[in-house]
């Protein structure tokens, strides 16, 4: 499938999920991430902030859980203009708002260089047995990834396990090392 296709149909198979399920299948793969992160054992770690009306699975749990161990977190500062993402500082006391954009981020940014980046959790609608992700399709991510060090490991977090085959990837799509589902952890 191509991902206009894969963006529709688990964007719907998402939003068919009863409350109950999507917090079972939100819970697990929050555990599958942090148990990467145990693994990892980064210093710093980029995540994202999921958005409150595209029902994305929450990553408060993995912030709490950085903070608890000593692990420095940034999150993303989008540019709707050029389709380009910075990385800002958070912490338990950094005051957060909803953009114009409708995305939450710092009320005062901080930022920090994407080299000094250990680990990105990006959020996905889907991806494929590659290590492919379909996102909303701007291209934030894969912009965001360039800019990253080739030693930073990209975790992505999904409700559905994998499908075969993205059809349309191209040389700016960049496959994630991992991704944390209800079921496993798939590695590429």
């Amino acid at each position: 499938m191509e991902k206009k296709l894969i963006r529709k149909v688990y964007l719907e198979e998402r939003k068919s999920l009863s409350e109950e399920a999507f917090l079972r299948l939100q819970a697990d793969v929050i555990d599958n991430a942090i148990h990467i992160i145990k693994q990892l054992k980064p210093s710093v770690v980029h995540c994202y902030i999921p958005i409150p009306n595209m029902r994305e699975i929450n990553t408060d749990l993995i912030f709490e859980y950085c903070w608890l161990n000593n692990i420095e977190t940034v999150v993303p500062v989008s540019n709707f203009i050029n389709f380009t993402m910075k990385t800002a500082i958070r912490n338990p006391s950094t005051k957060m708002k909803i953009s114009k954009n409708g995305i939450i981020e710092p009320v005062e940014t901080i930022l920090m260089s994407a080299s000094k980046i250990d680990l990105i959790i990006t959020p996905l609608i889907a991806f494929d047995h590659n290590g492919h992700r379909v996102g909303f399709g701007k291209g934030f991510y894969d912009r965001f990834f360039e800019k990253c060090s080739t030693n930073t490991t990209k975790m992505g977090l999904s409700l559905f396990d994998s499908i075969n085959k993205i059809e349309d990837v191209n040389n700016h799509d960049f496959p994630l090392d991992y991704v944390a589902t209800p079921n496993n952890i798939a590695t590429f």
